[in-house]
């Protein structure tokens, strides 16, 4: 097991009691989908962090994604699929923002205090993150699709 996987697993294993700290891990995790047609589509390599997304989203909004399995040789994922227009007006906010006072504002709304901003950035590493052994060498990352998603990241980090 990588060490990125040993973290993401222990990640997952923290136990979050409110339902705004659910959301904001939720949406961390969203940080990763993409919408095709009118349907969220979001594709996730670690096993726990699919496990938990689907246990939040089906607490939360009540939703169970269809899960489709995929296997390319020794790269295994799961492709999660669903419809929600609150995480649609999610993605759609987080394909726009632009650090300005009024979108902090905004993303006061769906992080609404520090334990949001940890799940959020929990969610986000959980789903698209990596990071190395600090033993061997050190490299810390979280991948985005875009420039906007990124810049969301990097703002709740400071």
């Amino acid at each position: 097991m990588s060490f990125s996987a040993q973290v993401k697993e222990e990640l997952n294993e923290i136990n979050v009691k409110s339902n705004c700290c659910k959301k904001a891990f939720l949406f961390g995790v969203i940080m990763a989908a993409e919408i095709i047609g009118e349907e969220i589509v979001l594709n996730l390599t670690d096993k726990n962090t699919v496990e938990k997304f689907c246990y939040y989203l089906k607490a939360i909004y009540k939703i169970e994604p269809e899960q489709n399995e995929i296997n390319r040789g020794c790269y295994k994922s799961t492709r999660l699929s669903f419809r929600s227009s609150k995480i649609c007006e999610f993605l759609s906010f987080s394909d726009t923002f632009s650090s300005d006072d009024e979108d902090e504002e905004i993303m006061y709304n769906y992080l609404c205090c520090d334990n949001c901003k940890i799940a959020f950035l929990r969610g986000a590493f959980c789903a698209r993150g990596t990071i190395s052994d600090p033993q061997k060498s050190y490299s810390f990352e979280i991948k985005s699709s875009s420039g906007t998603r990124a810049m969301l990241i990097h703002s709740v980090f400071e």
